[in-house]
C-alpha cells in the first residue's frame, strides 16, 4: 500500500512538471526567436509600439515574426512576386506549431502522456525545421538579426516533455499493477 501512494505521488509530480513544460512550451511562442536591432522593422511596417504581437526592441518572437510575414505580404505582395510564398509558408509553420503547443498542454493537463508525446515531438520536428530553413537559406544573414533563446528553450521543453511523458507512463504502468496486486478497482 506505501508502494502505489508513492507512486501516486510521483505521477502528480510528474503531471505538474509536464504541465510546467507545455506551459513553458506556448510562452515560448512569444519569447524572442531572433536577437538583434528591429528598428528597421518596425518603421518598415510602420508600427508605433515596439511590443506588438511580440516585436520587442532587441528581438522578435515566433508570433511576431508570423504577424511581420503576414504583414509584408499584405504590403509588398505584388514586389515580392513568389518569395510571398515564403513569408506564407513561415506564418503556416508558426500556426502549426502554435497549435500543436495548445493540443500538447490540453494532453498535459488531461494527464495523457502518450498524446504529450507525440505532440511534443511534432512541435520539436517543426521548430527544429522552421530554424533550420533561417539558417540553410541565409535568412538572417546580413540582417544583424542571430538565433534568440526561445529555439534553446523548445530544445529543453522538449526534453523535460519527453523525459516527464516517459515518467508518467512507467507510473501509471506501476500504479496499475499494485492495483491488480491489492484487489483494488484501478481508475
Amino acid at each position: 500500500m506505501e508502494q502505489l501512494k508513492s507512486w501516486e505521488t510521483k505521477k502528480k509530480i510528474f503531471a505538474l512538471f509536464g504541465i510546467l513544460s507545455a506551459l513553458l512550451t506556448v510562452g515560448n511562442l512569444f519569447i524572442p526567436i531572433f536577437s538583434g536591432d528591429l528598428s528597421s522593422i518596425v518603421e518598415t511596417l510602420k508600427i508605433g509600439n515596439n511590443e506588438v504581437f511580440g516585436l520587442y526592441s532587441n528581438g522578435i518572437s515566433l508570433v511576431g515574426f508570423a504577424v511581420a510575414c503576414i504583414k509584408i505580404v499584405n504590403s509588398f505582395g505584388k514586389v515580392l512576386g513568389s518569395l510571398s510564398g515564403v513569408y506564407i509558408a513561415i506564418a503556416v509553420f508558426v500556426g502549426i506549431i502554435a497549435l500543436f503547443s495548445l493540443i500538447n498542454l490540453i494532453a498535459a493537463l488531461c494527464k495523457k502522456p502518450v498524446l504529450s508525446m507525440v505532440f511534443s515531438i511534432l512541435i520539436f520536428i517543426f521548430a527544429i525545421a522552421e530554424f533550420g530553413f533561417y539558417s540553410i537559406t541565409g535568412l538572417l544573414e546580413g540582417t544583424g538579426y542571430s538565433i534568440g533563446a526561445a529555439v534553446y528553450i523548445y530544445i529543453v521543453c522538449f526534453i523535460v516533455s519527453f523525459i516527464v511523458d516517459i515518467l508518467m507512463i512507467v507510473a501509471n504502468t506501476r500504479i496499475k499493477k499494485l492495483k491488480a496486486q491489492n484487489n483494488i478497482n484501478a481508475k
